[in-house]
């Protein structure tokens, strides 16, 4: 709802469009200038309590931000829990590029086993004991 005053008249626009006021400079409303005591929409009837109530409202809301804000943060789940969370992601991160480097070296091994039958041959024969079939074998006890 609209207000507007002209010369010697109080109107108002409704929110459907049409346009009430006094007319011949008589004002029929009330001390704001509409006729059903609003204006936008709150009631200022009973001394403004409806006003002081939205106020009251406004300042609740912003101490409960003030207040909770700090303490939402220095709460265990907050700013600590952060600052510990963070620390296990850098230890996780170190262990990943330990790991990488593993696998690094793993692939090169692959690949050299994979391109060079005498690697392939050493290996056989250093970790899993084999010998050519034309080869004799001699154990000896200690």
């Amino acid at each position: 709802m609209a207000l507007s005053r002209g010369l010697g008249e109080a109107s108002f626009v409704a929110t459907d469009g049409t346009h009430h006021g006094a007319r011949d400079g008589a004002h029929h409303g009330t001390r704001d200038g509409t006729r059903d005591g609003t204006r936008d929409g709150l009631a200022t009837r009973n001394g403004g309590r409806v006003l002081t109530l939205e106020r009251a409202l406004r300042i609740g809301l912003i101490l409960l931000a003030v207040g909770g804000a700090p303490a939402m943060i220095f709460a265990p789940e907050g700013l600590p829990r952060l600052r510990t969370i963070e620390a296990e992601l850098g230890s996780v991160d170190r262990e990943n590029a330990e790991l990488r480097r593993a696998i690094d070296v793993l692939r090169a091994r692959v690949h050299k086993l994979r391109e060079d039958p005498a690697t392939a041959e050493r290996l056989a024969r250093d970790e899993l004991g084999l010998v050519r079939e034309t080869e004799i074998v001699f154990q000896f006890q200690k």
